[in-house]
């Protein structure tokens, strides 16, 4: 038996150390119960109440701990609470779930402050860290990691309530002449200026737009068809292409490559991305500056 798992069957040992100890499944943000007679049984009770909203948290830690299968711990400023959040992946009969073990610190937190500034200063350092480990620092993006922990979670939602789903890679043409020929600070403000036009199209917070690495990006669009999204992206590409960028003397314009597909029922999200890198890989073959789907 895992032995953090016999730990839990005697809570009480621990209700010292920790204010809230409970079994999840990060997939659906759901709570669980355990019976030894029948093992673990869903509750439909969101895992969000412990923060005081009906959002997932954008930095789950029990997301990243589900599919890492490493112990993941995390400091959350909510509701005027600074919460200590321990997330361990447990299996539990055969099924991987994530033990969430949280601690109140808001009275017990000491922190050494030089400059004696007051130590609220401390939940906005907190929230800085947090948007720190989901954000791409260059373009103000969502960063790679939070897409591959969010994608999969949004590709089941879709799947369960038959939505629509589209999503798209788009890799700034020609990007290495630009670094070459004007430096890497002129190539700095290109891709945040495309990350500037790529955000601007996301209106939903069911939506998301990731930098997926170097000069590439990932949009996604839940709700929207296929005709749909080829609009919306292709009204993107140009926009990114009639957009000049004033650097040190220098007009400058860039131009999108896309690959975009539609969420076939039934893949996964690894399947998804690999189709739209494909699609990507096909509008530089034909000339750049276009859309495949």
């Amino acid at each position: 038996m895992n032995p953090l798992y016999a730990l839990l069957e005697s809570q009480d040992n621990f209700l010292h150390i920790y204010d809230i100890i409970r079994l999840v499944d990060p997939q659906r943000g759901e709570l669980l119960e355990f019976d030894r007679s029948s093992g673990i049984k869903k509750t439909g009770v969101s895992c969000c109440d412990v923060f005081g909203t009906d959002e997932r948290c954008q930095n789950c830690t029990s997301i990243r701990a589900f599919y890492s299968n490493k112990t993941m711990v995390k400091l959350e400023y909510s509701n005027g609470k600074v919460l200590l959040i321990l997330s361990v992946p447990i299996t539990v009969n055969g099924d991987q779930v994530v033990a969430e073990l949280v601690k109140d610190i808001s009275d017990s937190m000491t922190v050494d402050i030089r400059d004696h500034s007051r130590v609220d200063k401390v939940t906005s350092v907190i929230q800085s860290l947090n948007k720190l480990a989901t954000t791409d620092a260059m373009t103000g993006l969502f960063n790679r990691r939070y897409l591959d922990e969010k994608m999969s979670e949004i590709v089941e939602e879709c799947q369960k309530n038959t939505q629509p789903l589209c999503c798209a890679m788009l890799d700034l043409d020609n990007f290495k002449n630009v670094n070459d020929t004007y430096g890497h600070p002129v190539g700095d403000k290109v891709l945040a200026t495309t990350a500037h036009t790529i955000a601007s199209y996301i209106r939903r917070s069911s939506d998301l737009a990731a930098r997926y690495g170097g000069e590439e990006f990932f949009m996604l669009f839940t709700g929207v068809d296929l005709e749909s999204g080829r609009n919306i992206l292709e009204r993107v590409r140009q926009q990114i292409e009639q957009t000049t960028i004033e650097v040190d003397g220098h007009t400058l314009s860039a131009t999108v490559s896309i690959g975009m597909a539609e969420f076939i029922p039934g893949e996964s999200a690894h399947d998804l991305l690999t189709r739209c890198d494909k699609l990507l890989y096909l509008a530089k073959k034909n000339g750049k500056n276009r859309l495949e789907c």
